[in-house]
């Protein structure tokens, strides 16, 4: 009797925790956007190379499966590239046709990405230098690019629209030209391009905005969420947190907003920020000589460098979550022309103001993992003969700081908000650690659910043979057969 009661106990038992993984396994699968992309540069050593099918199986492997490729460039109004080898007529204006410089081949691309059910978009970049959103000639320009990609690669699946703004960089505050209140310059392109695409798909990359920052935003650069989504199907908002100096908090408030914004017809796929493998590169350059070599003119975006142009600073953040990882030494570089009787005082000061490192020489500092903490640190250089050319390189450990646990807890904090995409910037720079982050997420999610399966098959199947051998099963049968006869 003992025995028997044993065997239900553990059956009983076998049963839950089977269901318990199976159903921990469905959540997050559940909770995972179908669409989730990486933008891919014309320059990728892969995909210059013709490594198409490499390229292709790394993003699939680790859970990606929509690209973003980089395919035009403007120069100027009515002038730019298409990093693409050609295939077929240039059927626009001969005045306004690209110059081609064959970087890739988009036909084989979209071949081998089709063979892994990877969608392809086409990244256009709108509006740059002096390429300005008023300009007509500039947007028949871009129309007639756009006719070009999707009359002569069948398999693309999207336009994706960059650039698509007033003031082509949202980090220049001197940006000359700003829309000052028009939206319908940017609304107005991108519905005459969502009319020319027929049925692919049409994204656009846009300027993140809370709810606070959105009024602001709107004025400057003329993108209205709500008007620009009735002729999107995906609008995305690049929410570098990084590059902003924000928390994956404001990521979530910043996506919150957005998707409170557009139209029901439009989803949102929040461009998540991995290109930051905590590697930052200064580089300082004697100007030129001319009439007018003011000391702002040493560098044009160089906060720290003071006005007698002997003291330079570069702050850089070490993030919270480089606590968690045990490889996280940081190594600064500085060099400068050895040529110059230049004297450079190097001074490397923690968040505490304590300085850990000081020296006088070229080469490489090391702050050992022991001595990293998070916050604000700062270079600074004291800096007599300014040599013509000075460089800084800043490099974090091997994991790539903030790497994994960065990406994974604003990925996840994302998901757990239902978001339908997720895109990342961008592939040649996401650090091994970001990689991890992104493989467990997108693909180990599903590993853990097929293993939630087969784990609940084995039991399933034990379970039966067992109540076989024991008679339980010919017993149920008999007394469930008296009870329908009574």
């Amino acid at each position: 009797m003992r025995t028997k009661r044993t065997w239900k106990v553990i059956v009983v038992i076998s049963f839950l925790v089977s269901f318990t993984v199976l159903n921990q396994t469905q959540a997050k699968e559940y909770s995972r956007p179908d669409f989730v992309g990486m933008y891919v540069h014309s320059d990728n050593d892969l995909l210059t190379q013709g490594k198409y099918e490499q390229l292709v199986s790394q993003l699939k492997n680790n859970g990606i499966n929509v690209i973003f490729v980089e395919a035009y460039h403007p120069e100027s109004v009515g002038n730019g590239q298409l990093w693409i080898q050609r295939k077929g007529e240039w059927e626009g204006d001969p005045s306004l046709k690209p110059e081609f410089k064959n970087r890739y081949d988009m036909e084989m691309l979209l071949d081998v990405a089709s063979e892994h059910d990877v969608l392809v978009f086409s990244t256009v970049i709108c509006f740059r230098y002096t390429a300005v959103p008023t300009s007509e000639v500039q947007k028949t320009h871009l129309r007639q690019v756009v006719d070009y990609l999707t009359s002569n690669f069948q398999n693309l699946a999207g336009i994706n629209l960059d650039y698509i703004r007033f003031g082509a960089s949202w980090f220049d505050p001197a940006q000359p030209i700003l829309a000052d209140g028009n939206t319908d310059t940017i609304t107005g392109f991108v519905e005459s391009v969502k009319e020319r695409i027929g049925d692919r798909f049409l994204s656009a990359a846009v300027i993140p905005a809370s709810e606070m920052e959105y009024p602001s935003m709107r004025h400057k650069y003329g993108q209205d969420y709500k008007k620009m989504s009735e002729h999107l199907d995906y609008i995305c908002p690049m929410v570098y947190h990084i590059s902003f100096g924000h928390d994956a908090g404001w990521v979530s408030n910043v996506t919150e907003f957005v998707e409170a914004e557009v139209s029901e017809s439009c989803r949102v796929v929040p461009i998540v920020q991995t290109y930051f493998d905590f590697k930052i590169s200064e580089e300082l350059k004697r100007p030129s000589p001319g009439p007018d070599i003011s000391p702002r003119s040493y560098t044009s975006h160089y906060e720290g460098m003071s006005s007698s142009n002997t003291e330079f600073e570069k702050s850089f953040e070490v993030p919270s979550s480089a606590e968690h990882v045990q490889d996280r030494e940081i190594d600064v570089d500085v060099s400068w022309d050895s040529e110059t009787k230049a004297s450079v005082n190097v001074s490397i000061v923690n968040p505490e103001n304590k300085t850990v490192l000081c020296g006088n020489h070229t080469g490489t500092y090391y702050i050992p993992a022991s001595e990293v903490i998070p916050g604000p640190w700062v270079i600074r250089l004291d800096i007599e003969n300014m040599p013509d050319k000075l460089k800084i390189d800043i490099k974090g450990g091997s994991l790539g700081l903030p790497g994994y646990y960065e990406t994974k807890n604003l990925v996840l904090s994302l998901m757990g908000k239902n978001v339908d995409g997720i895109a990342f910037f961008v592939f040649h720079a996401t650090s091994s650690g970001e990689w991890s982050a992104i493989h467990e997420i997108f693909v180990g999610s599903t590993d853990a659910f097929w293993i939630g399966v087969t784990i609940l098959c084995i039991l399933t199947i034990t379970a039966v043979v067992i109540l076989m051998k024991k008679g339980w099963i010919r017993e149920i049968y008999l007394r469930a057969k008296r009870t329908v006869m009574k």
